[in-house]
């Protein structure tokens, strides 16, 4: 039975080819054959068509004539051409009759044969037709009317049609005449006029005989499409046969496959009654990782993707011995991914039986991990609500105890043993702790316990605020540069988490936890930062209730004095009913003339405003955090958030409304985005000279080097100086660049302020010219301050310059000092200064002033309002970024035509530090000391080894610390002293100094780099004890420094 629906199948297959086949064929053939025929029948009308052009031709040549005489025994007397002398006679009495050009041209063409005429065959005939014809034989049959009617109307010139004239078929063309002035010698009297369509003349082409051509050409194009399809239909029979021998063959497999291919949604397989896999589905890549063709290689793999716990359960599963009246069984088992991902699958397994004959099992997989993950989650959701709840619920009297006991719940939630929550101040980057948990207080050994602590010293749980992020440490004991370690006595730590608690976009907090048993993972993050996020709302909650219940006797007193600008109004209208003073001074209104009006009356907001506020409320019973524009009686503008709230007063619905005046805040924002930008190009600037420092070393070493060598010539000697005077004035240039990174290797000391800049006066003069007054008024007793001299050069000269600039035509410069001294209600929040004492150094000018949007920019690098060539923007920025280095502020007041007056504190110096470092003296003295070089940068390793060498010392060479190390132990004699660079890859210079002095004890160290390295205080300040010398340096500097590092005592 199923051969012979095979066979059906088979011979429906092929009939349905041949069929299309066939209407291919006929289709092409009948196209074929159609076009043959058209073109058959243009040949006939292009063959009309010259007829009539020639007829055309005769009759314009007759017309131009005026027609022929001709004997009338040749040709009849037109009877309908009723022109004079139409019949004359000659002189000899013979008559003759005028042919017109219509008679002339119809005789003509009835002796032209046709080229395609066979003698047995019709003849081309012509006729003329017109719709007023003279001879009543050419009125018009239905066709031609038809056509001339079309002439008329302008539609076209001429038509064609097939049609049986006399038993035989022919092509009818018909073309129109159109009046010529030749014409009108005949035509005048029948009403025609110039350029009219007069008629038509009508050719008739017989097709016979092209008919029969056609006929033959039809048979072999049809002759030429069978054979071809004779072939087709071949191929098509061969081809079918064969796809049914493929079809016949996958048919035999289906029986194989059906059990399993009816599942597809998910991982699908059939194992043999013998182990092996006889199908995988190919959706086991997508949930495991591994091909199907891996499975059936090793079939082991299905076991061994299964987690090890779970993998004797699966395998027992399998193993069972099959039973038709099992009913299928389920089991949940986890997988690990080629990846190694863990993922969770549905297991459904049962044995397949045919007609009693076991089959094998077929096994069902469907990726159930997200569905444990949701129960997961709801399962954590309900810990932490049943948690929080707790908390909730804990009768404490004090949010202190109430965070005590909130800390020892969430270190029960997530597992751990330890944990602390500390309160952070953004504005000041600082930590308070809060609260330690009970074992901390138990394992905790530290003699002193430090309560605040400053962002900057803070190690791996400050990374909290500075990533704004969780932190989550699986291995503490592990290797990371972000840890500084822990004090002696800490609790110990094995693992670590900690999480930010925000408060809109501001951390208020940070919760951390750690030893807990297993790793942490994003599941405990997030459970906690829940949990704390309630908490800290709770807390907040908690402590307004406090404020308010300690408020209740105050609330007249609070409310007039608060910060916050606070009114209460009615709900509908609007009208002020309370407002308090802080309210009064942003708006600049009297109470008297608030109470009692509406904020649309005073100006403070559009009466559209106050009805989208209006509808709001309404909608949706308070606004919350609205940020908004009033408008003062002055006209100022005050940028605001607006909070609303309706509150019972007197039994009355009311509106408390309470502004924030955020204009203040905003600008402070500006200027943190500005000090970011200025960090920012501030790294790339630094990062530019410290590798340029670098390369100057190297090209100041080696000219120095090529200049004693006393065989030089005048002219190479000449070149060498012009290299050297080159990298000096580019040695100024990194040294600018370093300034404004506030990065610079400097040396600063102890100095008289006043003294500086009296030092500087000669030179100010010479930059700012004669037309501008430069007027010095030093302050009596201004203190000192530690400082590099030549920074105060580069303050005093970029700011002069900048208000020379400022000045146009005559000016005046004043340069002042004293001292000043900075409490908190004198502090600007953006200044970023601490209270204490300063020295103010102000420098201003009588020039053109800048406005607003100049001001907030000024300190930006490369920002100039000079024209191009004449600024390059670095002045301004380098004195921000010297001010800076030096723990400074500095401030700026100005106004467009009055003037720029910029103001600069720094630090002062008690009179007990007064010590200066001063500079080592310069001197020129050789030795012969064993010293190892260590740097990475072979031109500058070369170029301080031939240095040293030029100066008589021993000189040993390393590239990186371990090859130091390692050459140390192989030398002879020992060296004296080693010279480094700071930060080199792997091991650092510091870290270098201290393994060779263990080897070596009593060895001296110089370190050298072109930037900033951990010996460098975090202003710039070189540690006392520690010798350094600052990239580029020249040979008489190195020779210096080595012997004041010899012959010291240390």
């Amino acid at each position: 039975m199923q051969s012979k629906t095979k066979g059906c199948l088979y011979k429906k297959y092929a009939l349905f080819s041949i069929a299309v086949w066939t209407v291919v064929i006929v289709t092409l053939a009948a196209t074929a054959v159609t076009g043959d025929r058209k073109q058959m029948l243009q040949r006939a009308e292009d063959e009309a068509r010259d007829y009539f052009r020639l007829n055309l031709q005769y009759r314009a040549w007759a017309a131009r004539m005026g027609g022929v005489y001709v004997p009338v025994g040749k040709a009849a007397p037109n009877p309908y051409l009723t022109v004079a002398h139409r019949d004359v006679s000659t002189t000899d009495g013979m008559r003759l009759t005028l042919v017109n050009p219509a008679y002339l041209t119809r005789m003509v063409f009835a002796t032209v044969p046709s080229p395609h005429q066979a003698p047995h065959l019709p003849p081309v005939t012509s006729r003329i037709t017109s719709l007023k014809p003279v001879n009543p034989v050419n009125a018009p049959d239905p066709w031609e009317r038809e056509s001339l009617l079309a002439f008329e109307r302008g539609e076209s010139r001429e038509r064609s049609q097939v049609a049986t004239i006399a038993g035989a078929p022919y092509l009818r063309f018909i073309s129109a005449f159109v009046t010529e002035t030749s014409c009108l010698t005949c035509h005048r009297a029948s009403g025609d006029r110039e350029g009219v369509v007069r008629g038509a003349l009508v050719i008739s082409v017989p097709l016979v005989a092209r008919l029969e051509q056609q006929a033959a050409s039809d048979r072999n194009t049809v002759g030429r499409f069978f054979l071809l399809w004779v072939l087709g239909t071949t191929g098509i029979a061969v081809t079918s046969r064969r796809r049914f021998e493929d079809t016949r063959r996958l048919l035999a497999n289906e029986q194989k496959f059906r059990t399993v291919c009816d599942w597809t949604q998910d991982w699908e397989y059939w194992i043999g009654p013998d182990g092996t896999i006889r199908y995988m589905s190919p959706s086991c890549i997508e949930l495991t990782g591994y091909a199907r063709e891996e499975f059936q290689e090793e079939p082991e793999l299905l076991y061994r993707v299964v987690h090890h716990d779970f993998r004797e359960s699966l395998r027992a599963l399998h193993q069972a011995t099959p039973d038709p009246s099992r009913p299928a069984r389920t089991l949940e088992v986890p997988i690990l991914t080629r990846g190694g991902e863990l993922r969770w699958i549905q297991h459904l397994c049962r044995p397949i039986f045919e007609e009693g004959v076991f089959l094998g099992l077929r096994a069902s997989n469907r990726d159930v991990t997200r569905q444990r993950q949701d129960t997961e989650k709801i399962r954590l959701s309900e810990s932490r609500l049943v948690t929080l709840l707790g908390i909730l619920q804990y009768p404490a009297e004090t949010v202190q105890g109430f965070l005590d006991n909130a800390l020892e719940e969430a270190i029960r939630l997530t597992g751990s043993r330890i944990g602390f929550i500390g309160h952070y101040d953004e504005e000041r980057g600082e930590f308070t702790l809060n609260c330690w948990s009970r074992d901390v207080m138990r394992e905790c050994a530290l003699p002193e316990r430090e309560i605040v602590s400053t962002l900057e010293k803070t190690g791996l749980w400050g990374e909290v605020v500075r990533q704004r992020r969780a932190v989550v440490v699986n291995d503490y004991a592990a290797e990371s540069a972000l840890k500084k370690g822990c004090p002696q006595g800490h609790a110990h730590l094995s693992r670590f988490m900690s999480i930010p608690v925000f408060s809109g976009d501001r951390i208020v907090a940070v919760v951390g936890m750690a030893n807990k048993e297993g790793e942490y993972d994003d599941t405990d993050v997030l459970q906690l930062t829940l949990l704390m996020e309630s908490v800290w709302q709770s807390v907040a909650n908690k402590r307004a209730e406090q404020d308010l219940l300690e408020s209740n006797e105050r609330f007249a007193a609070a409310f007039n004095n608060a910060p916050l600008m606070l009114a209460v109004s009615t709900l509908e209208d609007g009208v002020y009913l309370e407002v308090n003073q802080r309210f009064l001074d942003a708006v600049q209104w009297s109470r008297d003339e608030v109470i009692g009006t509406r904020s649309v009356d005073l100006g403070l907001m559009t009466q559209t405003q106050r009805d989208q506020l209006k509808e709001r409320m309404l909608r949706e019973g308070r606004i919350k955090d609205l940020e908004l524009t009033l408008y003062a009686s002055t006209g100022r503008s005050v940028l605001c958030r607006m909070w609303t709230e309706t509150i019972a007063v007197a039994g009355e619905k009311r509106l408390l409304t309470i502004i924030l005046d955020i204009t203040e805040q905003r600008r402070v924002e500006q200027q943190f985005l500005q000090a970011q930008k200025m960090e920012s190009v501030g790294q790339l600037a630094g990062g530019v000279a410290h590798d340029f420092n670098n390369m100057l070393s190297v090209i100041l070493g080696h000219a120095e080097l090529g200049l004693m060598d006393e065989e030089l010539v005048e002219g190479q000697r000449r070149h060498l100086e012009a290299i050297l005077d080159a990298a000096n004035r580019s040695s100024s240039i990194t040294r600018q660049l370093l300034t404004f990174a506030r990065r610079q290797n400097v040396l600063p000391r102890v100095i008289e302020v006043n003294g500086a800049v009296a030092g500087m006066l000669k030179m100010l003069g010479r930059l700012i010219g004669e037309e501008i007054e430069l007027l010095w008024v030093p302050g009596d007793g201004v203190d000192r301050i530690n400082i590099d001299p030549s920074q105060v050069d580069q303050l005093l000269a970029n700011l002069c310059v900048n208000a020379r600039d400022a000045i146009a035509g005559v000016g005046r410069i004043t340069i002042s000092t004293q001292n000043a001294t900075l409490s908190d209600n004198r502090l600007d929040a953006a200044s970023g200064l601490a209270p204490g004492r300063y020295v103010l150094l102000s420098v201003s000018d009588t020039g053109q002033g800048m406005a607003g949007t100049v001001l907030d920019r000024i300190f930006e690098p490369f920002y100039t309002t000079k024209e191009p060539g004449k600024g390059t923007g670095l002045g301004l920025a380098t004195v921000f970024g010297i001010v800076k280095q030096n723990g400074g502020g500095i401030k700026v007041q100005s106004t467009p035509g009055e003037g720029t007056t910029f103001r600069i504190y720094l630090p002062s110096v008690p009179d007990e530090e007064g010590g200066s470092r001063g500079e080592a003296e310069v001197s020129y003295r050789k030795g012969d000391e064993s010293i190892l070089v260590v740097e990475d940068e072979l031109w500058v390793r070369e170029m301080v080894s031939d240095m040293l060498v030029k100066l008589g010392y021993r000189v040993t060479v390393a590239s990186t610390p371990e090859e130091a190390l390692a050459a140390v132990s192989r030398l002879e004699r020992a060296p004296e002293l080693l010279i480094t660079d700071v930060i080199m890859p792997g091991m650092n210079g510091s870290d270098l100094a201290l393994r060779l002095g263990d080897a070596i004890p009593g060895v001296k160290t110089l370190f050298m780099s072109g930037y900033a390295s951990d010996f460098i205080a975090r202003h710039g300040v070189i540690n006392e004890g520690v010798h350094f010398l600052p990239k580029p340096f020249t040979l008489p500097t190195l020779a210096a420094k080595v012997r004041e590092v010899l012959d010291g005592a240390g």
